[in-house]
């Protein structure tokens, strides 16, 4: 194999996941296909030995595997973005140093729908999460509206009924190449999204049902507090991110009313992490957002839950319904 022309090119960026990265590695690895690929391994110099194990495996696939020790850190949209700089195929697929995949064909069926057919710029999957050990959470498959459309993805993105996972994906090289500038100077935490707008804006996106992948959630040590607000300024990057692409293609988008609905989704982490104080905090914010967001019963729920054994119970019961209405609006 030359690795100088892949077909595809697999971005890996990894930091402190030595117990993890050889099976990210030997997914990409057992690939069958029949057209050259590369695996682009950054490592954002890692304290745990994640650099090590990467460094086993070049010298084992020099052909297949280009590897980055990075001698500082760089922070993970800097890393990201580095590495899909340094990605040479026509297609990039994406697996992180803690997830791996599951499926030997995944390039394979992925880049076979992508020759055959040019209107469409990205194919994803089905995946399952996992935990530290690789047992099955849940399974994730894309839920659509019943008159979904290919070309329907970016509205849905924005509407947050669309969901695509990174480590399943597999796009054409080229929307990173004239995105990539205007990517950095975005200055967010995440660059996935953003991507997927861009390439949902112009071109058709294609799911396919099998599960490929998996997605590990990993444990962590940080405080109840740091949980919850590394959750927050997730969510509310996400919604940077919106307003973002909302101005740029010139789309209605309540800015408010996203927040709001923020808002009440941290008064679900605050009663998952019995952070009382700041779920009332939350409870006000998402009133100041919105002012007719104090109608839903939803936030209100838990955060009679945080002081109430009542509560608590009734909460428990409505996780148990198999009612789509209810897990809407309740839970």
């Amino acid at each position: 194999m030359n690795k100088e022309d892949p077909l595809v090119s697999v971005c890996m960026i990894t930091y402190n996941q030595a117990p993890f990265i050889a099976q990210a590695i030997e997914g990409v690895l057992v690939q069958k296909t029949d057209f050259p690929i590369e695996l682009v391994i950054s490592d954002d110099c890692s304290s745990d030995g994640t650099g090590k194990i990467c460094e086993q495996y070049y010298t084992k696939f020099p052909e297949k595997i280009n590897l980055f020790l990075q001698k500082s850190n760089l922070g993970v949209i800097n890393n990201s973005i580095k590495t899909l700089s340094a990605c040479k195929g026509k297609y990039i697929a994406i697996c992180e140093g803690d997830d791996y995949w599951t499926d030997t064909l995944k390039l394979q069926k992925q880049v076979d729908f992508l020759e055959n057919h040019d209107d469409y710029g990205l194919v994803h999957t089905g995946f399952n999460v996992v935990n530290e050990a690789n047992k099955i959470i849940k399974t994730y498959t894309q839920l659509r509206p019943k008159y979904f459309h290919a070309t329907d993805v970016f509205n849905y993105i924005l509407k947050r009924k669309y969901v695509i996972a990174s480590l399943t994906v597999v796009f054409r090289s080229h929307f990173f190449s004239y995105f990539q500038y205007e990517l950095k100077m975005m200055n967010l935490k995440m660059t996935d999204l953003p991507l997927w707008l861009e390439i949902s804006k112009h071109s058709k996106v294609k799911y396919l049902t099998e599960i490929t992948a998996n997605y590990r959630v990993l444990s962590k040590s940080a405080s109840h507090f740091d949980n919850v607000v590394h959750s927050l300024e997730f969510k509310i990057n996400t919604l940077e991110i919106f307003s973002y692409f909302a101005r740029k293609y010139k789309i209605k988008f309540n800015e408010k009313k996203v927040l709001s609905k923020y808002y009440s989704n941290m008064m679900k982490d605050c009663y998952i992490y019995d952070e009382k104080l700041m779920a009332k905090q939350y409870y006000l914010k998402m009133i100041d957002a919105n002012k007719f967001s104090v109608l839903n019963p939803r936030p209100l729920l838990f955060l009679l839950g945080l002081k109430s054994d009542f509560f608590k119970a009734v909460i428990a019961t409505l996780k148990k319904s198999k009612f789509d209405f209810i897990k809407k609006h309740f839970v």
